[in-house]
């Protein structure tokens, strides 16, 4: 017997700027970056250099740029410890969880390992869902 399952409502919440702060995840990435004797000036200049054009920010790129091991550099920011969920997050997100309310985090990036590790290091233990469209907000509702 087939059963369908229907969520009437569903609550969507934005990772960055809502659940995650941005410059935290960023100040964990040069942190972490230190480590491969990349500064904080240069990712600086290259962050600069993409949003005044306009665009979004890869910080992977940097580390593309000067030859860093992917795997060894997530190993490194898993390590550091710079809280990435704003204070309420981890409760708010408790009470989700443990509510089995229907929800569904999503995030918006040029670069889904980027968004994968920011979220993976916030220590977030469910589901999500990355949207590669910048009006992300249309792409859901």
């Amino acid at each position: 017997m087939n059963k369908e399952f229907r969520v009437r409502e569903l609550l969507v919440v934005d990772f960055d700027r809502t659940l995650g702060d941005v410059e935290a995840a960023m100040r964990r990435f040069s942190f972490a970056a230190r480590k491969f004797g990349i500064r904080d000036e240069e990712i600086q200049v290259a962050q600069k250099e993409v949003e005044n054009d306009g665009g979004s920010f890869d910080p992977l790129g940097v580390l593309a740029n000067k030859g860093v091991d992917l795997e060894e550099f997530a190993e490194e920011f898993k390590k550091v410890k710079v809280e990435i969920l704003y204070p309420d997050a981890r409760a708010f997100l408790e009470k989700l969880i443990k509510g089995r309310i229907p929800h569904l985090v999503l995030t918006y990036g040029v670069s889904e390992i980027w968004q994968r590790l920011k979220i993976e290091a916030s220590g977030y233990p469910e589901e999500w869902k990355m949207i590669s469209n910048p009006a992300k907000g249309k792409e859901i509702t």
